[in-house]
Formats: structure tokens, C-alpha cells, sequence
């Protein structure tokens, strides 16, 4: 006989008074727990005791984890959607950061979601679409600036590259980054 205490479970739920009336469908714990119990019954009266309280302590935990799934479930789809979409609208800002037209409306349709979602996704990382573009274009002008391949480019021509449209706004942009002027930058030190 397979005898299921009642303090097992109890020790390892936080609120057991809430699990009255609890239905567990759809839960793959819950399937799972429903296969053990049926495994376990069926073969009870050939258990030892020691065999027995095994496997009733492996009930118990299947139960209990799959109470717990029932009271702090997943995440909905929509959330791990959204979850995923930051580093995906990150990448697609690593690629296409010099391209002017890249705005946030224009990532957020590329991604499929609206721009008032892709703005609070980006909040929630504490920044914005717009920012994370603009760090990414100034990021790569930064290189530009420093490296020896790219001494002969203007500035101009590589705000230009690095998806600015105008050079001024270049400037107050990497400037607001770095406290440098782009040609301090390249001529620093």
C-alpha cells in the first residue's frame, strides 16, 4: 500500500488553503503526475515499503510543482512575443543602422508589432528605438573616426555611412555621446 501524507505536500506549497477546488488541465506537470500516480498504483502491491515512500515523495513533488505551475504560470505567448522582440529589433538595428530611413515606426512594422509596443519594450530596457539607433550609428562612426582604412573620409561622409543625414545633427549627436566633436575624436591624442 501507497500511502500519500498530506504534511508532504503542505511543507512544499507556500499557500495550500488556496488549492481547494484546483484543476490542473493542460499542464504538461499535471499529465505527467497523472502517468506517475497511474505507474504507481498499478505496481503498488509490489513495492517495498522503502520503494513505496519513494515513490510517494515523488508523487508529492509532482504534485506540488505542478501546483505551483498552476499558480505562477508561464509566461502568456504575447509576453515571451514581446520578449523576444527586443533582441531581434536590436539586431535588426546592428544591420541596418546606416540607413537614414530607419526609424522606430519603420522597425516596429519590420517586426511586426506596433510602435507603442516597441517603445514600452524598449523602456522597459530603459531606453528608446530611437536612442538604441542613434548609439549604434554613433558606435560605428566612433570606429570609422579611429581607423586607419578610413583616414581619407570626411566626416560628413561618415555621418553619412553611419546612416546621419545631416552633418550638424551628426555632430550634436556624437557629441551628446562621446563630449567630443567628431573631429576631436578622430584627432585625439
Amino acid at each position: 500500500m501507497v500511502a500519500l501524507p498530506t504534511h508532504w505536500l503542505d511543507a512544499r506549497l507556500t499557500r495550500p488553503e488556496l488549492l481547494s477546488g484546483t484543476v490542473m488541465r493542460d499542464q504538461p506537470l499535471a499529465r505527467l503526475l497523472a502517468r506517475n500516480l497511474a505507474d504507481g498504483y498499478a505496481m503498488a502491491g509490489a513495492l517495498s515499503p522503502a520503494a513505496a515512500t519513494l515513490f510517494a515523495r515523488h508523487a508529492i513533488d509532482l504534485l506540488a510543482k505542478a501546483l505551483k505551475e498552476r499558480q505562477h504560470p508561464q509566461p502568456r505567448p504575447s509576453e515571451a512575443r514581446r520578449a523576444a522582440v527586443f533582441p531581434r529589433a536590436c539586431r535588426s538595428i546592428a544591420l541596418e543602422f546606416g540607413d537614414a530611413a530607419l526609424t522606430p515606426e519603420r522597425l516596429a512594422s519590420r517586426l511586426g508589432v506596433a510602435t507603442g509596443t516597441l517603445d514600452q519594450i524598449f523602456a522597459d530596457q530603459g531606453e528608446s528605438a530611437m536612442q538604441r539607433i542613434y548609439g549604434e550609428r554613433v558606435g560605428q562612426a566612433t570606429r570609422l573616426l579611429t581607423e586607419a582604412a578610413a583616414a581619407h573620409r570626411s566626416v560628413t561622409e561618415i555621418a553619412f555611412a553611419c546612416g546621419f543625414n545631416d552633418a550638424s545633427h551628426f555632430g550634436r549627436a556624437f557629441s551628446a555621446r562621446k563630449h567630443l566633436t567628431p573631429a576631436q575624436w578622430r584627432w585625439r591624442g
